[in-house]
């Protein structure tokens, strides 16, 4: 490796495991005792987690398993900041050039690092801490403090945020006539009111505190009386802001999840340098309030912890950008990589989601050997990373085949994805009828909806006459197109597509069919045809073009088929997952502060 390609992080963090004591005859011990190696070796505790290890590359992306230790509830913070300081010079004498740590904000793991910075002689409010003269920068997991903001935002009912107030109650309310008239698919009852593990899916935080639900609310503040609006834009406001706090501190997974100016990498000229500066002053003044008597949330550790790990993106990119790097990937200062091992020796054991001690190491050896390769994690809170590991089991034994260069850098932008990329949600009620005022707040799903239908739709078609009957010759953000155009990410670049209101009302005139005639029929065979076969005989081809009517019309029922059919799924889904639920009386508790209750 290159100077710049050794450069790394160290994460670390804690997996659930099953009490059991199995007798190993490979090593002639039994497993299932807390085992801290050369920090502590074992004892008669009974272990019930891992503490793992995992270096992670900077600049190129590896990962590599380093440690792991079995521990009965959790390590001591003083014997975590031992194994730290130990790792972390055992790194280092193998030539690699680490800058900083990457972890949760578990009371242990802070107590670890606040202990190596009174060591070192600095204050715990510092974002680094000193091993053998050198700093090492404090990065708390970016998802796990954005996850921590929605809990506390929700436990509290109310955030108050550079002078503007959030109110959770009106997501509730937003849920509740998204079930009933919506059908958003970010907004379901899972990620406004989660309960046990889904308080845990960052994929729920990210999905209700996003750009998206941020548009709704203001699209629907637009219609309504100017007290209730004035506090609803002010919700959506404070939304869209924490959404781009998350964006501007997680970076881009891909090449297509870049958006300019919103989610890239950070540079020299990124928009970054002047977002931190100013997020850093507005998370001093955040607070989270009990709803309707204004007392605040005590022990918020998050605020501290994002401030902390913002500081430290700053000094990361001073110290990478003095070494010749001229673009940083901020998904490499986060610990999705850790996790993704964790749901790898979980599914090795896949009807129990907590591996005994003696599963939990055959289950990580095995993953070793494959690479930490595997098929998409079922059920995983974290984005799929694409790190490889340093080494693999032919290494070992044959060894290191030579290496056809350094693999390719996320850096510039090649390609900007729009909103409109992700899959949309549907408007399913059940009383739309054609001409139906497309102004109205109800009917603006169905808007967007068409919108995305025509983008497929319009995908390497090549008559004009196709192109103008599917797309409006105008795109306002006026009138039935208000949505989509607040769905935009640059106001003065119009990148998503305006369908034309004879699409609208067809794609209207097609919900109601699937409602009335395909949504009673999901169980039948070959769905997706018999689903089609409706909606063809349901398309007024008249608006379309004469010369291609009958190709147009069978691909807008084919699309929308898959769309409604896939939607429909997921709802079902929902209701499996959660039950029924009284929204009302959640609602009137959210009202009288007990939302955490």
């Amino acid at each position: 490796m290159n100077d710049q390609d050794k450069i790394c992080v160290i994460l670390f963090d804690e997996m659930a495991l099953k009490k059991r004591l199995i007798l190993n005859t490979t090593t002639d011990k039994i497993d299932g005792f807390q085992d801290l190696g050369n920090e502590g070796g074992r004892s008669a505790d009974i272990a019930d987690h891992a503490l793992v290890f995992m270096l992670q590359g900077v600049r190129k992306k590896y990962k590599q398993p380093l440690a792991h230790y079995f521990v009965k509830g959790t390590v001591s913070s003083e014997r975590l900041s031992v194994i730290i300081k130990t790792i972390i010079q055992r790194v280092v004498q193998q030539g690699f050039s680490v800058i900083g740590t990457v972890c949760d904000q578990g009371p242990t793991n802070m107590g670890a690092l606040n202990l190596l910075k009174r060591l070192s002689g600095i204050s715990i409010d510092a974002n680094y801490f000193l091993v053998d003269g050198t700093k090492f920068f404090t990065v708390y997991d970016i998802p796990h403090l954005f996850k921590s903001i929605r809990n506390n935002f929700l436990q509290g009912g109310e955030v108050l945020w550079d002078i503007k107030k959030g109110k959770w109650k009106h997501l509730i309310e937003l849920e509740e006539k998204n079930r009933n008239t919506l059908h958003f698919m970010k907004i379901s009852k899972r990620a406004v009111l989660p309960k046990y593990k889904s308080k845990m899916k960052v994929k729920l935080a990210a999905q209700i505190l996003s750009n998206t639900v941020s548009a709704i609310l203001k699209l629907q503040a637009e219609s309504v009386d100017d007290t209730a609006k004035n506090e609803l834009m002010q919700t959506a406001e404070v939304i869209e802001d924490l959404d781009q706090l998350f964006d501007c501190t997680n970076g881009p997974a891909s090449y297509k999840d870049i958006k300019k100016n919103k989610r890239e990498n950070v540079s020299k000229k990124s928009f970054h340098h002047n977002k931190w500066r100013t997020y850093k002053e507005k998370l001093k003044s955040l607070k989270f309030l009990k709803a309707g008597n204004n007392v605040t949330l005590k022990n918020v550790r998050c605020v501290k912890g994002y401030i902390i790990s913002i500081s430290s993106l700053q000094d990361i990119w001073d110290f990478v950008n003095a070494r010749g790097m001229k673009y940083l990937n901020l998904r490499q200062l986060n610990q999705d990589s850790l996790e993704n091992l964790f749901g790898l020796i979980r599914q090795h054991s896949p009807t129990n989601r907590n591996p005994t001690c003696y599963h939990f190491g055959s289950a990580l050896k095995s993953s070793i050997l494959t690479r930490l390769s595997s098929p998409a994690l079922r059920g995983a809170n974290c984005e799929q990373d694409d790190n490889r590991i340093i080494f693999d089991f032919h290494d070992v034994v044959f060894g290191t085949k030579k290496e056809k260069g350094n693999e390719q850098q996320i850096q510039e932008p090649h390609e900007q994805i729009s909103p409109e990329d992700d899959v949309p949600v549907l408007h399913l009620a059940e009383d739309l009828e054609e001409d139906e005022d497309l102004v109205n707040f109800d009917n603006q799903p169905a808007v967007y909806v068409s919108g995305f239908v025509a983008k497929k739709i319009l995908n390497g078609l090549t008559c004009s006459r196709c192109c103008s009957v599917f797309q409006a010759d105008e795109q306002t953000g006026k009138g039935e197109y208000r949505y989509i155009y607040l769905r935009e990410w640059d106001k003065n670049d119009i990148r998503l597509t305006y369908p034309s209101i004879a699409l609208c009302n067809q794609i209207m005139v097609l919900t109601k069919v699937f409602e009335e005639n395909i949504k009673t029929m999901l169980y039948v065979s070959g769905v997706t045809q018999y689903s089609k076969t409706i909606m063809l005989g349901s398309i007024d081809t008249s608006w379309l073009c004469p010369e291609h009517f009958a190709d147009c019309a069978e691909k807008l029922a084919v699309i929308f088929s898959m769309l409604l059919l896939r939607n429909e799924c997921r709802r079902q889904n929902d209701v499996f997952s959660l039950g029924e639920e009284n929204t009302a009386d959640v609602l009137k508790k959210a009202e009288q502060g007990g939302t955490a209750k």
